[in-house]
């Protein structure tokens, strides 16, 4: 199949899925939009400050991480890791198939030299894998949080304590924003919703833990790899194989950040602070809007997200983005409409502002955003 074939289905596919996410996004509001229109008319804006500064401290913590995982390879500037993150970011926000992750690495590699398939290596490997690390530890957290909450309810509840708690819901959204002691109590789970978070923590984990032995055998065993590396290399066209040999090499290279202890500690702690990091901004915005979902319920819809967006999808994850939200929000007895409102300003708040802010290092790179699709295409082509 030619590549721009694939690329077209790569694409088509994606659109797909963000049209049939956004469609039941809608299905789900139907008949709630006053309650969404009520939620953003007496929603407190000042919880944009924290929402955005914590944000900011997540794409920190991912620069940081980042040039550690270069530093093995060559020393970068943080301004030049910066700046390729924000770009590459910006890129999945406004161009399909997500093609800011291989735009990430070719800003890095235009500015500061680092061969791109060294850059991709860390980009799309390991940042990928200490991803899924701080992720499951995420997923553990909110399901400690979820069973402090329940050890320290009733040992039962009645079906009608439930409706009683349901019709006190429907007043509270009538009436307004919760109060700051309903806020901070934290939201009710049930045992059932906590088993299911601590099964996918275990995947989570044992995902994770699959992709750092497949890495750390890399690392450990790099003549190994390239022995067999050179064996898929000659099934590709002879026009090919010389940029495949070289592209797996890089890899090969990259993977030695992983010799280092301390390295990896250090990148791990970078991992847990930047899922954190999400969930307390995603808390922020929670509060603003009055929501009871607490801090474990806004962990838990970072969780639902960052699942919903690896998905195939279109341009700024518009569609499993404002689904995955508003059904975690739901999950913790939130009215359809105030899901709804928080799906919409929670999407709002991850992609405007790196937007933004990605468009300006790529002004001030002197960049435009169709001569990194011509680039990144170009960069595909050589080492697929």
């Amino acid at each position: 199949m030619r590549q721009g074939t694939r690329r077209a289905l790569t694409i088509a596919a994606g659109l797909c899925v963000s049209g049939v996410a956004l469609f039941f996004f809608l299905q789900r509001l139907k008949g709630h939009w006053a309650e969404v229109t009520a939620s953003f008319e007496r929603a407190n804006y000042l919880c944009l400050v924290p929402g955005i500064g914590f944000l900011a401290l997540l794409y920190w913590l991912r620069v940081a991480r980042w040039k550690l995982f270069l530093k093995p390879i060559r020393p970068v500037r943080g301004l030049s890791v910066a700046s390729a993150t924000c770009i590459g970011f910006m890129a999945n926000c406004v161009l399909p198939a997500r093609v800011g992750e291989l735009i990430r690495p070719y800003v890095l590699h235009r500015k500061e030299g680092v061969p791109f398939g060294q850059a991709l290596a860390t980009a799309a490997g390991l940042e990928r894998v200490f991803d899924l690390i701080g992720l499951a530890a995420l997923m553990l957290l909110t399901w400690a949080l979820l069973s402090a909450r329940l050890s320290d309810a009733p040992a039962s509840a009645s079906a009608g304590a439930a409706v009683r708690l349901r019709a006190r819901d429907e007043r509270r959204i009538a009436s307004g924003p919760a109060s700051g002691s309903q806020q901070m109590g934290g939201p009710r789970a049930t045992p059932d919703s906590v088993r299911r978070i601590w099964r996918g923590g275990i995947v989570f984990v044992a995902i994770a833990g699959a992709g750092a032995c497949l890495l750390l055998a890399i690392a450990l065993f790099p003549r190994a790899f390239r022995t067999g590396a050179e064996a898929c290399v000659r099934i590709l066209p002879r026009r090919w194989r010389g940029a495949g040999q070289e592209f797996l090499h890089s890899i090969a290279e990259a993977m030695g950040f992983l010799k280092s202890s301390k390295g990896v500690g250090l990148a791990g702690l970078y991992s847990v602070g930047l899922w954190v990091a999400q969930g307390l901004s995603t808390y922020a915005l929670a509060v603003g809007l009055g929501l009871d979902i607490g801090v474990s319920g806004s962990f838990l819809a970072v969780i639902a997200i960052a699942v919903a967006v690896a998905l195939p999808q279109g341009p700024a994850f518009i569609g499993p983005f404002q689904w995955a939200a508003a059904v975690a929000a739901e999950s913790f007895q939130t009215g359809r409409g105030e899901a709804g409102a928080f799906a919409l300003l929670m999407w709002a708040v991850n992609v405007l502002p790196i937007t933004l802010v990605g468009l300006g290092f790529l002004w001030y790179e002197g960049l435009s955003l169709k001569s990194l699709m011509g680039a990144s295409r170009r960069m595909r082509s050589r080492d697929s």
